[in-house]
């Protein structure tokens, strides 16, 4: 039902995250590679930069939008449908939404702003970074906050 949808648009939203991650490595494993005139290391990769950013950039966005649909499908589940207590869980809601809002941030910066695609791979890896906080490090955070 919606839980089960929630969850998995979240896990899909999360694994296009970490797809985005190891893309924005490589892009500037292969962008200092070209800035260093390393020219060995850059035959080895066999994937030209360009493809590299627009590989980025296409699973930021699928990624992007699948973790709004889980949000959005957390939210109504736990409004409508959840019996008991919300209080554990507003630690990682509280968190998700702030990774949605990183992710949304980098998003806007790169279509509006004309962020650099080594900015863009950075704030990727920072956004995975906070997404991997939220998965592992987030449990016992609700005592906390709420």
């Amino acid at each position: 039902t919606l839980m089960y949808a929630h969850i998995i648009t979240s896990v899909l939203g999360e694994a296009f995250a970490i797809i985005a991650c190891v893309v924005a490595v490589f892009y500037l494993m292969q962008q200092r590679a070209m800035k260093n005139k390393q020219l060995n290391r850059l035959q080895a990769t066999q994937v030209p930069i360009n493809k590299l950013n627009t590989a980025l950039l296409s699973t930021l966005w699928i990624g992007f939008v699948l973790l709004t649909s889980g949000l959005i499908m957390g939210a109504v589940y736990s409004q409508f449908f959840l019996v008991g207590d919300r209080n554990p869980l507003m630690g990682k809601i509280i968190w998700a939404f702030g990774v949605w809002l990183w992710y949304l941030a980098t998003l806007v910066c790169k279509n509006l702003a004309n962020l650099s695609a080594k900015k863009l791979a950075w704030m990727t890896i920072i956004g995975f970074g906070l997404l991997a906080i939220g998965m592992f490090g987030i449990n016992n955070w609700s005592y906390i906050v709420g």
